[in-house]
Formats: C-alpha cells, sequence, structure tokens
C-alpha cells in the first residue's frame, strides 16, 4: 500500500518518499537500536524508583518497547536467513552457464544440443512463476 495519498504533512510526505527510496529498508538496525535506546531512556528515567512505586502504566511501556526489541530482532533475522537461502541473478547465471556446458559436453547430437542450449539460455530470462512453454518466443517443439 502506497501511504503517500494519505499524509497530509508535506515534510511528513518528504519523509514517507526518502523512506521509500531507502536501498538499506530491509535492515531494521536502526530501528532496533531506536527502540533498545527508548528502553534503556526509559529504565533511566524509572531510575531507582521502587517496583511498588511504579504505575502500571510505566510498567507497561517497559513491556511494550522490550517486546517491540524483541519483534524488530525476529524480524531482522527473518529477513537475513531469506536472503541467504535467496540466489542473485550472477548466482543463476552461474548456475545456468554450468548446465548448459554440461549439456555441450555430453549431448552429441547438433540439433538436440542447439535446442536444449536455446531452452535453458532461455530459463534465465524467464519472469517468476513463468514456464518456458508459456513464453511466446519460447523454444519451438
Amino acid at each position: 500500500m502506497n501511504y503517500n495519498d494519505h499524509l497530509k504533512s508535506k515534510t511528513l510526505r518528504e519523509m514517507y518518499e526518502a523512506e521509500c527510496d531507502n536501498d538499506d529498508i530491509k535492515d531494521l538496525t536502526n530501528e532496533i537500536a531506536l527502540a533498545r535506546t527508548f528502553t534503556a531512556a526509559c529504565l533511566e528515567k524509572l531510575g531507582d524508583t521502587d517496583l511498588s512505586d511504579l504505575s502500571s502504566r510505566s510498567i507497561a511501556t517497559v513491556q511494550i518497547l522490550v517486546k517491540d526489541v524483541g519483534t524488530l530482532v525476529e524480524q531482522m533475522a527473518r529477513v537475513e536467513q531469506r536472503m541467504q537461502q535467496s540466489l542473485t541473478a550472477a548466482d543463476l547465471y552461474a548456475v545456468t552457464n554450468q548446465i548448459l556446458e554440461a549439456v555441450r559436453r555430453h549431448v552429441k547430437d547438433p540439433e538436440i544440443l542447439e535446442k536444449l542450449a536455446s531452452e535453458i539460455e532461455g530459463l534465465v530470462v524467464l519472469r517468476p512463476g513463468e514456464r518456458p512453454e508459456e513464453r511466446s518466443d519460447g523454444p519451438e517443439e
């Protein structure tokens, strides 16, 4: 969802647009640091206050902040795990080239070799979820 239309303040719209252009949008390090800073500031403000003197609102605030830090850390760990499990375009290209080279080494029939090479090379430019036979410019049977 694009929230830009709902932000009436020019300053907020500009801040929102800047964040949308942020290349590190999946990196939650700053948010974790900020949440931890707020938690520490809240605890510092409470200082040596006896637990029995704390309001339920103060305790709830600290609990929410601590939970928020935990949630952000979990989210960042999931993003990092997904990033490690995903293939870059360069990785995919390298694997495709290795497959193509193996086919060229072991397939001796030029006609079959050309069909396989064409189809394998075409896999690199498929859109996510697209199958080679669905392409209008795909290999011919």
